[in-house]
This record gives C-alpha cells, sequence and structure tokens, in this order.
C-alpha cells in the first residue's frame, strides 16, 4: 500500500498557490476551484443556519476553577446562616467576578461535589445554565462527602479565574513572541502565508 500526503507521490510535487496562480490562466484557476468546491456544495457552503453550540460544559471544566476558596467549611444542601460571608449566586461569579475581592468571605448555595481529595474539593452548580467551577481547600479532611452530594459552602476568596488566565496570558506572551519570531525567521514559507 502506498501512502502519499498532499504532494507527495501519487500527487505530484506541492506548488505554492501564489506560483500556481502566476502560472495559469484565469479560466484554469476556476476549473481547480470548482473541483475543489463543489463536492462540498450546499452540505457546507450552502449551510443556512450557524452551528450555535455551547462548548462550556466540556471545556470549563478543563480551564481554571471560577473562584478558588481557601479555609473552606462544607454545609448541608441551600443551608446559610453566617453573617461574617456574604451570599453570592452564581450570575455574580459568570458575569461580575471583579465585584469579589481576593480574602473576601463568600458563602455559595446549590453546589455539586464533583471530586473530594484529602485538603481540597472541587464543585459545580447544581442550577440549569452555564456552570461555575469552585475549588476549595479545606483544613480537615472531608470524608463524609461524596461526589454528587449537594451542598453548601463557606469559604475566602483565594483567587478568580479571570485573575488566573490573565497571569497565565503575561507569562505565555513574550516566550510565544520569541518562539513566533524564531519561527518566522528560520521559515521558507512566503511572508504572507
Amino acid at each position: 500500500m502506498s501512502y502519499g500526503f498532499a504532494g507527495d507521490r501519487p500527487f505530484g510535487t506541492v506548488q505554492d498557490l501564489e506560483d500556481y496562480y502566476a502560472g495559469h490562466s484565469v479560466r484554469e484557476l476556476n476549473q481547480v476551484l470548482a473541483r475543489l468546491m463543489e463536492p462540498l456544495d450546499d452540505r457546507w457552503y450552502g449551510q443556512s443556519e450557524p452551528l450555535l453550540t455551547n462548548f462550556a460544559e466540556e471545556y470549563d471544566q478543563h480551564l481554571p476553577a471560577h473562584i478558588r476558596l481557601t479555609k473552606a467549611t462544607v454545609l448541608p444542601h441551600q443551608s446559610y446562616n453566617q453573617a461574617t460571608h456574604r451570599l453570592v449566586n452564581t450570575e455574580v461569579i459568570l458575569n461580575a467576578s471583579h465585584q469579589l475581592e481576593i480574602g473576601e468571605p463568600i458563602a455559595i448555595l446549590g453546589l455539586k461535589v464533583t471530586q473530594v481529595m484529602p485538603d481540597e474539593i472541587k464543585l459545580t452548580s447544581t442550577k440549569d445554565g452555564p456552570k461555575i467551577w469552585i475549588r476549595a481547600e479545606t483544613d480537615f479532611p472531608q470524608s463524609d462527602l461524596q461526589e454528587g452530594d449537594q451542598v453548601s459552602i463557606l469559604g475566602i476568596i483565594k483567587a478568580r479565574r479571570d485573575d488566573m488566565l490573565a497571569q497565565a496570558g503575561i507569562e505565555l506572551s513574550t516566550p510565544f513572541r520569541r518562539f513566533l519570531a524564531d519561527l518566522m525567521a528560520r521559515s521558507t514559507y512566503p511572508k504572507w502565508v
């Protein structure tokens, strides 16, 4: 069995698109483009509705937690009686996290445990709609908690997702810019590619 990648046998050699345009007539170009586009026809280019999908459910859990709490205490579901902790809801955490201060004591109701570790638990919201992800550091093991338990939590804000992503962006931007500059300097591709 012979396998050839684009431009390798049996397809011939790869030719730069700019060179191909320069060496062929408009009629030849139209024929080639038609052969490339027609197989896709209405299945791709004729879509009348955009694909509207919310990938947050899958991808959000791979990003840093929306809120990291320290000195967390787990309470029974929908239980809150601590005047020292500000009660916040999922909308504030998702849409106005800048209103939550690092070091601020907060309470969050309506959470579901997703993972229990000796000194940390991970939680998500139980409401329909966009999910929030919480990481809570505890001072003692939560041996009675299980995945799927519905709880409320008290804790001190240690970090916010927006801050963690901004910091990661700062730390990655300089090496990434250097990498791109080095790649472009060594590249044999035309600069317009």
